[in-house]
């Protein structure tokens, strides 16, 4: 039987229900709820399509960044077409609160020697470029954590000019213990965060794609 791909609203509820920081954000169905949430967030926002297949949705043209209301229909038309070229069928559209800052990832999946890992390193398309993550099994402890966030690049990435990454290093350890224990009872089989944004405000998780 084949891995199931939650829908991304649902598996942002869920890391929601285990206590992780995530990117304020909303589901909509439409183009009207669309435009009334995205208000409610404020601009600027980055809208995406969510299908319970997993697709590339930057290179589909499925995420987009809306700077003002006068461009959200022309976007939210984008991403509906760009969806529609990769999967069948779109659940929605999600509608987030545009954050920047030092992005990360955290992964976990269940290696078929070893069990259920867990992942950390640098975010965005660095995870690709760079190949360099730390590992442990799960579950880990608050030491595990520790030193995983000290054996990449992202422990430079973290301390630089940043006068609270004492503060980030301790919400990241803290993220990851959950993490850890989420993957365990949720029973999930593949887990990819990625970014989850360092800011000056705390750590938010953007992004989501889990296996069931």
């Amino acid at each position: 039987m084949p891995d199931e791909k939650i829908l991304d609203r649902v598996a942002f509820q869920m890391l929601e229900k285990h206590g992780l920081p995530v990117v304020r954000g909303s589901s909509c169905k439409s183009l009207h709820e669309l435009e009334q949430k995205a208000l409610e967030i404020g601009y600027p926002v980055v809208i995406k399509a969510d299908a319970n297949q997993a697709f590339h949705k930057s290179d589909a043209g499925a995420v987009q960044f809306v700077f003002s209301p006068s461009e959200l229909a022309e976007k939210y038309k984008l991403v509906i077409t760009g969806a529609e070229k990769r999967v069948p069928n779109i659940d929605s559209v999600i509608v987030q609160r545009l954050v920047s800052g030092k992005e990360l990832f955290i992964g976990a999946q269940r290696d078929p020697d070893f069990g259920p890992v867990i992942m950390f390193g640098l975010g965005g398309r660095m995870v690709e470029a760079l190949d360099e993550v730390a590992t442990r099994l799960i579950p880990i402890t608050e030491r595990d954590a520790g030193e995983m966030l000290r054996e990449t690049r992202a422990w430079a990435l973290l301390n630089s000019r940043d006068p609270d990454a004492d503060k980030r290093a301790e919400q990241l350890t803290g993220i990851l213990l959950k993490i850890s224990a989420m993957f365990e009872s949720e029973g999930l089989k593949e887990l990819d965060i990625n970014p989850i944004f360092v800011t000056k405000n705390g750590c938010f998780i953007a992004d989501v794609r889990a296996l069931k």
